[in-house]
């Protein structure tokens, strides 16, 4: 055991939200993940897999103007869009790395939400090796679904 897990296990409010400041970030950081979910709601589905974000006046992705192929985020917005009307065929053939952002990101704000609310994690702290396989696992699915349009 390291000396900081130590310190933690002997101080367990270091590592509980129960402050009034971390609560509030809490609250907020998951009602701004619901918002994007909001977001995605009022976007229509482009049919052809990308190109919705340019319905919030963003311009048409530089990568693939420069080099004349998708970059590894095209579709995410359109699959996000997909996944709120609860099309999940579509949203997985869309992006299918992006569905996996889209509920990561809708448990992330709930549990973050619930997390400011109770001042405990829920369901539990997370750990730094949980951290890395979800997030990894996500880059994985997102570079492998860019890699398929790659070559189809």
């Amino acid at each position: 055991m390291t000396v900081l897990e130590a310190e933690l296990v002997k101080r367990p409010e270091l590592i509980q939200p129960n402050r009034p400041w971390m609560r509030v970030m809490l609250a907020v950081s998951g009602l701004s993940l619901l918002g994007l979910f909001g977001v995605a709601r009022f976007l229509s589905p482009d049919p052809s897999g990308f190109g919705t974000h340019e319905q919030l006046g963003m311009m048409p992705c530089g990568f693939k103007l420069m080099f004349g192929i998708p970059c590894p985020s095209c579709g995410m917005t359109t699959s996000w869009s997909w996944l709120v009307r609860g099309e999940i065929s579509h949203a997985c053939q869309t992006h299918f790395g992006g569905v996996l952002l889209g509920v990561f990101c809708g448990v992330l704000a709930i549990g973050s939400i619930a997390s400011g609310i109770r001042g405990r994690w829920f369901p539990c702290l997370p750990s730094g090796f949980w951290w890395g396989l979800v997030l990894g696992g996500i880059g994985v699915a997102i570079l492998g679904t860019w890699f398929l349009k790659l070559w189809t």
